[in-house]
């Protein structure tokens, strides 16, 4: 699961956590949890949005310009 997540400088990034539970018959052994930094590639998915919206922008002036050109 994707959470944001507080360093201790007081950065605030995007995590994918994953937690894995070791058992022996119905008791637990251990867990393991280990958080993946996942802040760069939030802020390419953000831009990469950002983009397609403009040019969907653009693709529909264009549309209209070529309908009023008829």
């Amino acid at each position: 699961m994707d959470q944001r997540a507080v360093r201790s400088d007081g950065t605030v990034i995007d995590v994918t956590v994953s937690v894995a539970c070791y058992r022996a018959g119905h008791q637990v052994q251990f867990i393991i949890t280990s958080l993946l930094d996942i802040t760069e590639r939030r802020q390419a998915q953000r831009e990469l949005e950002q983009h397609r919206q403009h040019l969907e922008q653009l693709v529909g002036q264009r549309t209209q310009e070529l309908l009023q050109a008829k």
